[in-house]
């Protein structure tokens, strides 16, 4: 393989005195090249070269060539371009705002991933800047294996980077000293929560500051995490990040630096097997993302006859205030109370104050710096109070000592009576006191024998609920 490089002007068109097909940056082995402008009208270009004549990864090399704006190589940079970092690969690179250039590679392990990962902070003739060694800063050095550096400006002069490995996704931030900063571990902060497994990372971005923003993924749930610059979470945001979205699946999750030390993620939604619903947008604040109003859903409601039960989701609704609010049918909305937190993504709430058989609409009044709006309506039915009804035995046929299962409306009085197939009266218990709700009520004593009886229920002097029993030995 060879490495190419190509200036266009601004019709994409080659610039003056660049052929059509580019420039060989190196006509040896080589692949995987990057590059970035020099600040001169050239470019500085970095790739993964094995010159060295096998194709293993402990044959790697970085190498890399400045190229001025009409193609030439520049002053001191040797034809196939000069040795920048040994026995590494997967080179990036990006300036450092004051000439110079980063230099980010990997230290090649068993089955292609790496065993740690260098940042070299060089000057555009190729040599360490002031205060760097040629080696550079080893960072990441944790037992086991990790996979897939990814670096970006801390917009203060120094990098940040991210990758994974079996701890989960970690981050350092590097100083343009040539130093780790302090709060950051040289083996790499853990930014995703270690116990889910299966994460990766994906995104990264400056929040302006000196800390930064990463994104990552368990399988499919997405998150995103703010760590600040001193390497603590910040402030309003929960210990492993905000999920991205409620919806099932959200996949390869970007980020970009948004106004006001925030970020903009952007991922692809799935909607299950080969089914893509499309891109999707999230923008979060430096404090945490507030979600509005509408980006919340009741994602749960349960109704008894006494209480009503009701759980809203979205990105970030732990940290909001957010009031319950209820109607029945035309009436005016009347609060309940605040909703509570359940969870970093859920609020929940528990209205006691219902009448059985009645319907109510329900929606969260959601208050973000002073403005409010409001979720979508949504009707709850509340079921009707228990009902009179008696099932006799259970089980029926019954044996030994029989039990009778029965429901009452309300705590009026009642009794349960047996009678005999001849219609007379052999036992009777007053049950009202026992209340609304189903019972089951155990006849112990000597009047019952086996045979066939009949049960009633019976409230005010009127005969409610019937029903048939045999008892055997």
């Amino acid at each position: 393989n060879t490495v190419w490089l190509q200036r266009l002007g601004p019709d994409g068109s080659p610039a003056p005195g660049w052929p059509r097909d580019g420039i060989a940056a190196c006509t040896l082995p080589s692949l995987f090249g990057n590059s970035i402008p020099d600040g001169s009208g050239g470019a500085m270009m970095v790739w993964t070269d094995f010159r060295r004549g096998c194709i293993t990864s402990d044959c790697y090399d970085i190498y890399g060539a400045r190229f001025t704006a009409e193609g030439a190589l520049a002053p001191g940079w040797a034809v196939n371009g000069n040795l920048l970092a040994p026995g590494e690969w997967r080179a990036s690179v990006f300036a450092d705002s004051v000439g110079g250039f980063y230099l980010i590679s990997s230290t090649p392990g068993a089955m292609g991933f790496d065993v740690s990962y260098s940042v070299r902070r060089l000057t555009m003739d190729g040599t360490p800047a002031p205060g760097w060694t040629a080696r550079g800063l080893v960072v990441g050095e944790y037992p086991d294996l990790r996979w897939g550096i990814r670096p970006a400006t801390d917009e203060q002069g120094g990098v940040l980077l991210s990758w994974y490995e079996a701890r989960g996704v970690c981050a350092v931030r590097v100083l343009p000293s040539g130093t780790v900063a302090p709060g950051w571990p040289l083996e790499g902060l853990v930014v995703s929560d270690p116990t889910l497994g299966h994460d990766t990372n994906y995104g990264i971005a400056p929040d302006g500051a000196g800390g930064g923003y990463f994104s990552f993924q368990y399988d499919y749930p997405s998150y995103v995490q703010h760590i600040s610059a001193d390497g603590t979470v910040a402030p309003r945001w929960p210990p492993y990040g905000f999920r991205l979205a409620t919806t099932s699946a959200q996949y390869d999750p970007q980020l970009v630096p948004s106004s006001g030390e925030g970020a903009i993620a952007v991922w692809e939604e799935l909607g299950g097997i080969g089914m893509r619903n499309g891109l999707f947008a999230q923008r979060f604040e430096p404090e945490g993302q507030i979600p509005t109003a509408i980006q919340l859903s009741l994602s749960r409601s349960e109704a008894t006859q006494d209480r009503v039960v009701l759980v809203w989701d979205g990105p970030g609704a732990g940290n909001l205030t957010a009031t319950v609010e209820r109607r029945s049918d035309e009436g005016p909305w009347q609060s309940l109370g605040l909703a509570s937190t359940a969870g970093a993504d859920r609020l929940r709430f528990e209205d006691g104050n219902v009448s059985p058989g009645s319907r109510y609409g329900y929606r969260l009044a959601v208050n973000v710096g002073g403005s409010v709006s409001y979720t979508q309506e949504t009707w709850v039915e509340v079921p009707r109070g228990y009902q009179v009804a008696l099932a006799g035995f259970r089980p029926n046929p019954a044996s030994g000592i029989p039990t009778v299962s029965f429901s009452l409306a309300d705590a009026s009085p009642a009794r349960l009576e047996v009678l005999d197939v001849s219609g007379r009266l052999v036992e009777s218990r007053d049950v009202g006191g026992l209340g609304a709700g189903t019972h089951a009520l155990r006849l112990e004593g000597p009047t019952l024998r086996p045979g066939m009886y009949w049960l009633r229920l019976v409230q005010a002097g009127t005969v409610r609920a019937t029903a048939r029993g045999l008892l055997t030995r």
